[in-house]
């Protein structure tokens, strides 16, 4: 587990754009010093971080509930990577989505009894290379079964079996710039009925 101040990480790391600096914001510039820094980190095995303290809403946008998808966070069992979580979670929150993590190596039964418990809109999955194939595609299929309807699944990370095989009912995220698109499709397919409409 390593630890690390969402400010700290970046307030004052001249590879990160200053408007970005000391945010969250911060987790999304893939070319920084601190990102660079934390992927060497995961590649030695570090599978975790802890961020301290992660009140940083003065740069969440708000927005209505009608508008904000609840996103439920974590990775099935035996994938412990949790880095992707962060930095998903990270964008998700400047989108102004309301996140909950339940970390790494949940259940796929509780991930869906969580969503159902939860109220999620949204199920976001991380995968890593170290991640069996076979284990992904099977996971992901009962998943979407176990799920209430309505319920999305997003998955993404560097799984070969994301982009190699076509799951029904996941959407796919090729890459952290992804997710903003995501969530304004996410938006649009959800826009609340004026009631002088119904």
């Amino acid at each position: 587990v390593y630890e690390l101040h969402v400010r700290d990480f970046s307030i004052n790391d001249s590879t990160v754009s200053a408007a970005h600096r000391g945010k969250y914001a911060a987790f999304t510039e893939a070319g920084s010093n601190g990102m660079q820094h934390l992927a060497t980190l995961s590649r030695a095995g570090m599978t975790d971080i802890h961020l301290l303290p992660v009140y940083d809403i003065g740069s969440v946008p708000e927005q209505g509930h009608h508008s904000t998808p609840k996103v439920l966070l974590t990775t099935f069992p035996k994938e412990s990577h949790g880095v992707g979580l962060l930095m998903v979670k990270s964008l998700l929150a400047l989108q102004g989505c309301r996140c909950l993590c339940l970390g790494t190596q949940t259940p796929i039964r509780d991930i869906a009894q969580a969503a159902l418990t939860r109220k999620a809109d949204i199920v976001a999955l991380s995968f890593s290379l170290n991640m069996n194939m076979n284990q992904v595609v099977d996971g992901l299929n009962e998943l979407t079964v176990l799920l209430p309807e309505g319920v999305q699944v997003w998955a993404g990370g560097q799984s070969t079996a994301l982009a190699r095989r076509r799951i029904k009912g996941v959407v796919v995220m090729t890459d952290l710039a992804s997710i903003a698109q995501a969530v304004k499709r996410w938006r649009a397919d959800h826009q609340a009925v004026p009631a002088s409409a119904t």
